[in-house]
């Protein structure tokens, strides 16, 4: 039950750590998009000095015509961008500041770094107790994956405290579990970010 506990528990901590991670990156969103802006401009400006330094007479306008097409396609950026790279600069810094405050007011580098620590703590967890999780959680998380449990030496004391624990649903779980004794095959550890089981033939691969 060990290790489909810790599996379970991997794959929702992983997922919530996307979702942040996501959000996270959801705020550079403004700034990525005018840097984008920035970057055309200047790339714009300089290939057309560097072109208009040169010496191009009329008929390079054939023997070298892509070249000629990109100055005139650069020439275009500059005289179509709505903005001056002035502009860009100033609403660059405003969405910055916009992207950090939020940042900052949703906490958002310290849920990542909790939300890893967590990660952590669970990769290395020897009881239920560690992963914030009960055995019935478990059996309920694991039926609704579609994921058989295995018992092990190591989940012995986990079968006592559900025979002898206050919550009936755990108990009868434990009577089941009586009624139908599970077969206790090798235990695999499970992969991260992935729930694989025995019925799909699959192998749980080490984390």
């Amino acid at each position: 039950m060990i290790e489909e506990a810790r599996c379970l528990k991997l794959k929702t901590l992983n997922q919530e750590l996307e979702q942040l991670e996501m959000e996270y990156a959801s705020m550079f969103d403004e700034m990525n998009a005018i840097r984008g802006q920035l970057n055309a401009i200047r790339y714009a400006h300089n290939a057309v000095e560097v072109y208009q330094k040169g010496k191009h007479p009329f008929w390079e306008r054939l023997t070298k015509r892509k070249d000629f097409l990109a100055y005139k396609a650069n020439l275009e950026v500059l005289q179509n961008c709505p903005q001056s790279e002035n502009e860009l600069n100033d609403r660059y810094e405003i969405a910055e500041n916009k992207a950090n405050k939020l940042i900052t007011k949703n906490k958002l580098v310290q849920k990542i770094a909790d939300k890893k620590q967590k990660i952590a703590q669970v990769k290395k967890a020897t009881t239920l107790e560690a992963m914030d999780m009960t055995p019935l959680e478990v059996i309920n998380q694991a039926k609704a994956a579609g994921i058989p449990l295995t018992w092990g030496d190591g989940d012995f004391q986990i079968y006592m405290q559900m025979h002898d624990s206050e919550n009936t649903e755990e108990v009868q779980a434990a009577k089941n579990i009586d009624t139908f004794p599970p077969t206790r095959p090798r235990l695999h550890k499970c992969m991260l970010g992935r729930l694989v089981t025995q019925e799909n033939h699959a192998d749980l691969e080490n984390i």
